[in-house]
């Protein structure tokens, strides 16, 4: 089962340094770990500098909430992640506005049998 973290709010500068430390703080930190960013990032290069024996797997989409337009979008990057069985799954997300959507919707199928969610990585402003 793939270790799913939700990293919200706060600009990207944040989110990328708060994934960076949370895959320092990994049971293992050279597991496969895939990150699905929402909206633009410019992080790569960081969060390959700062966790260079990490297996790392990077995607981006557009801002989209999985609530909204069937959240095609979001399903078929989480399918292309999750097809490769990471250990860890990291979604940096732009703000918290659909936060609890995004919850529910990894708490259901097929997602439920594929993730167990770990504690939120949240921006306090």
């Amino acid at each position: 089962m793939t270790v799913c973290t939700l990293v919200a709010g706060g600009d990207v500068v944040w989110r990328v340094a708060a994934i960076g430390e949370l895959i320092g703080r990994l049971n293992n930190p050279s597991a496969s770990t895939a990150i699905l960013f929402e909206g633009v990032h410019t992080g790569t290069d960081d969060l390959n500098k700062s966790c260079p024996a990490a297996d790392l797997h990077i995607l981006t989409i557009a801002p989209e909430c999985p609530c909204c337009s069937d959240g095609l979008v979001m399903q078929v990057s989480l399918n292309r992640l999750l097809h490769r069985r990471p250990a860890n799954l990291i979604v940096g997300l732009a703000d918290l506005v659909h936060l609890s959507h995004l919850q529910t919707f990894l708490c259901s199928a097929p997602y439920a049998r594929l993730l167990s969610l770990a504690p939120l990585v949240l921006h306090d402003k």
